[in-house]
């Protein structure tokens, strides 16, 4: 068995010769060797650039890979799998404007969604042109902000290029008002992202609801399809209208908003029968090494090459400016990329963006390191981050943020913390883990009892100058230091607030305190992933360099020895990723899910609940990153 998910090197955009069907045989070859590494092995240090590495043979024995293979050209590593959706479900997350996620965009004009009339359920799309013209796009899941998010519809069902597309929605125009309806494709989760089909149905309006339904030929691989309605003229003008009418004769459900309105309804776009391809962008770098040795076994030349993810070239660019004045960390991590001059964006969560960072007399230093410092001062993790869209960027993620993978749980009336169940991430089976490397730990040595967190107390000197003072703040487990004795971390901020860096030193502490078992050595073999649906979407989750961070991952299906229990929830910090033997073999460094994740609110816990049922031993800090029952 095997997923079938394959692996293409490309070198400056180029897909490199792998000796797939028509690959030029007398082409330098990539052997079936390579290795990625990214991520952290802990959950306090910020992730080192990712890593590549591989083997090429120069087939004719000469000099052939020294035109291809340079240091400095960049790498990008895909990775590829079939998938097959079923063509009678819609490819939409809203096609019935029932939920608020926002779906669409609209150009000259609003969309809302409306109750005044519908086609089906409780909702339609109002959209109303600002002048006699306007339009609206439909994408298939909620619009991002541009450049941020771009795994938000990874889950959805791309294209493959020559596949036929089918779409359907209903429209409710005003009288003789006209609407245009054409296929859009979009390259990322974005509106701006849309490419229009020539591919077009016209509706001219007659009060009542139409169903308009299309195909459309798409032409690329890897494409959202989506639609756009654009409604040109709006409606009859005065002097249109028929001499003769009367007010009574007119329909009395019509209303002033709805003679330049367009409803639109029950939108479904479904993807064909067959197979369907995702691909996702495993990593992205540069040469940094090239070393080529005579290989008897082939008799021919073969190079080792060795990349570096863009964070190491990042890092190489100096930056030193006029000193920084207190500022938010979004304002500080843009200005820092912008003096490095390189195209590289950076996606923070909006939960620390905007936290205010000290005044700072900046020197000379790699805008890597800086923005890691930026980082650690809020307890966020800066992730090289690549995806098949925006390509390389970097990500600024909350880790308080990612799905909560415990909960709260009342066991015969005493409330207690257990694991989540597998759909709180991807679900992954013991029964593709390869059971020998795995270990669980439990070690004195993971467990910090206080946390102390630097913060810079802002000032002026004598002469009016600005000056900062050090100051620090200490979070301590009490009960935790009678058993273990004081175990202290210690971390320095650019926070300029006591409050915020309190907040930190908790958060610290809240995933270091717990003497948890934690699972190394977890190893996935595609060749013992089930072939279907779901086993191909776990390996591209994984291989994805965005939706891989962070992940949530719940082990089940575990031994009854396993000390952690039969279902086991980790989040996954990095791993070492081979292809070998046409397969892809995975070897994940995970963290345990105490202390991470998103935390229940008061209003989310049991009405009936008393203080006297919870369990005795849980803290305060034992509940951050537990969910809701």
């Amino acid at each position: 068995m095997s997923t079938g998910v394959n692996c293409t090197v490309l070198v400056d955009g180029q897909r490199a010769a792998d000796g797939s069907p028509g690959d030029n045989l007398l082409d330098p070859i990539v052997l079936d060797d390579l290795t990625v590494t990214w991520g952290r092995s802990d959950t306090m240090s910020q992730p080192p650039p990712d890593t590549c590495s591989f083997t090429v043979m120069d087939q004719l024995g000469g000099q052939a890979f020294m035109a291809t293979y340079v240091t400095g050209h960049r790498i990008d590593i895909m990775a590829t799998g079939l998938t097959y959706p079923d063509p009678t479900v819609p490819t939409f997350q809203n096609g019935g404007f029932e939920t608020a996620l926002v779906t669409w965009a609209p150009t000259a004009g609003t969309a809302t969604r409306s109750t005044a009339r519908f086609h089906g359920g409780a909702y339609a799309l109002a959209v109303k042109p600002a002048g006699n013209a306007g339009s609206v796009l439909l994408g298939p899941g909620e619009f991002q902000p541009p450049g941020t998010n771009p795994g938000a519809w990874d889950a959805i069902p791309t294209t493959a290029n020559g596949q036929t597309w089918a779409a359907s929605l209903a429209v409710r125009l005003p009288a003789g008002a006209v609407a245009t309806v054409r296929g859009v494709l979009f390259t990322g989760p974005y509106a701006a992202s849309a490419q229009r089909t020539s591919v077009a149905q016209t509706v001219v309006g007659t009060g009542a609801w139409q169903t308009v339904t299309g195909q459309y030929l798409v032409q690329r691989d890897f494409a959202w399809v989506g639609l756009e309605v654009t409604l040109d003229p709006t409606g009859p003008t005065w002097d249109e209208m028929p001499p003769a009418l009367t007010w009574n004769a007119v329909d009395p459900t019509l209303t002033w908003d709805d003679l330049g309105t367009l409803y639109i309804d029950d939108v479904s776009v479904t993807a064909p029968a067959g197979a369907l391809g995702r691909s996702v962008l495993v990593f992205a770098g540069r040469i940094t090494d090239l070393s080529a040795a005579w290989d008897d076994s082939t008799d021919s030349p073969v190079v080792q090459v060795t990349a570096s993810g863009f964070t190491a070239d990042l890092d190489n660019r100096t930056v030193g400016d006029e000193p920084w004045t207190v500022e938010t960390v979004d304002a500080r991590a843009h200005r820092i990329l912008t003096l490095a001059g390189l195209p590289i964006d950076i996606d923070i969560d909006t939960s620390i963006d905007t936290l205010l960072l000290s005044y700072r007399d900046v020197d000379a230093q790699g805008a890597t390191g800086l923005l890691q410092q930026i980082a650690t001062s809020v307890d966020g993790v800066l992730w090289p981050a690549v995806h098949q869209t925006l390509g390389a960027y970097l990500r600024l993620e909350d880790p308080s943020l990612r799905a909560s993978l415990l909960k709260l749980h009342e066991d015969a009336g005493t409330i207690v913390i257990v694991q989540a169940d597998p759909s709180s991430g991807i679900d992954l089976s013991a029964c593709v883990v390869l059971r020998d490397p795995v270990t669980w730990l439990q070690s004195v040595s993971d467990v910090v009892t206080r946390v102390a967190v630097g913060w810079k107390v802002q000032g002026v000197d004598d002469t009016g100058l600005p000056m900062i003072t050090d100051a620090t703040v200490q979070q301590v487990d009490g009960p935790l230091e009678v058993l273990y004795g004081t175990r202290r971390v210690s971390v320095s901020t650019e926070l300029q607030a006591a409050e915020d860096a309190t907040e930190v030193a908790a958060r610290i502490l809240a995933r270091t305190s717990p003497a948890d078992w934690r699972a190394e050595g977890l190893t996935i073999d595609d060749e013992d992933v089930l072939p279907d649906e779901a086993g191909v979407a776990m390996m591209l989750n994984l291989l994805d360099g965005t939706s891989r961070i962070g992940a949530p991952v719940v082990l089940n299906d575990l031994p009854g020895w396993s000390p952690g229990g039969t279902v086991a929830g980790v989040y996954l910090e990095g791993g070492t990723y081979r292809f070998v033997g046409g397969r892809w073999v995975l070897e994940l460094l995970v963290s345990a899910a105490a202390g991470l994740g998103q935390s229940a609110q008061w209003d989310q816990l049991g009405p009936t609940w008393t203080w006297n049922q919870w369990e005795p031993s849980l803290t305060w800090n034992d509940l951050r990153g537990v969910a809701a029952p």
